[in-house]
C-alpha cells in the first residue's frame, strides 16, 4: 500500500486591512514543514505588523518592526490551525500574504 502524500503549500492571500485595525486568516498548518510566509504592504508607507497564534491565541512568532514588510520562515510543532494576524500600527493598506514550503 502507498504511502499518502500531503501536497505542498503555495498559496497567496490578499486583504485589506485599516489604520490601526487587524485582519486575520485561519490555515491548517502541517507539523515539522518549514514554511516561508512574507507579508508585503501596497502602501510602504503603513506600518504592518505580522503575528502567528495557535488557536487559544498564544503568539507564536510576532514582528512588530516599525517597516511595512514582514518575513518568517515558521515550522510548527504540531499539525493543527494557527492564524496568521496582519496588524496596522500606523496607516492603512492592501496586502498580500505569501505562505510556501
Amino acid at each position: 500500500m502507498a504511502t499518502p502524500q500531503m501536497a505542498s503549500i503555495d498559496m497567496t492571500l490578499r486583504g485589506y486591512v485599516g489604520n490601526r485595525k487587524e485582519f486575520y486568516h485561519q490555515l491548517v498548518l502541517v507539523d515539522d514543514v518549514k514554511y516561508g510566509i512574507d507579508l508585503v504592504a501596497e502602501d510602504q508607507e503603513a506600518d504592518l505588523d505580522l503575528y502567528i497564534t495557535d488557536e487559544e491565541g498564544t503568539i507564536l512568532y510576532e514582528d512588530e518592526s516599525a517597516e511595512a514588510n514582514a518575513g518568517v520562515w515558521f515550522t510548527p510543532s504540531e499539525h493543527a490551525i494557527y492564524n496568521l494576524y496582519v496588524k496596522s500600527a500606523s496607516g492603512s493598506s492592501n496586502y498580500t500574504l505569501k505562505i510556501s514550503e
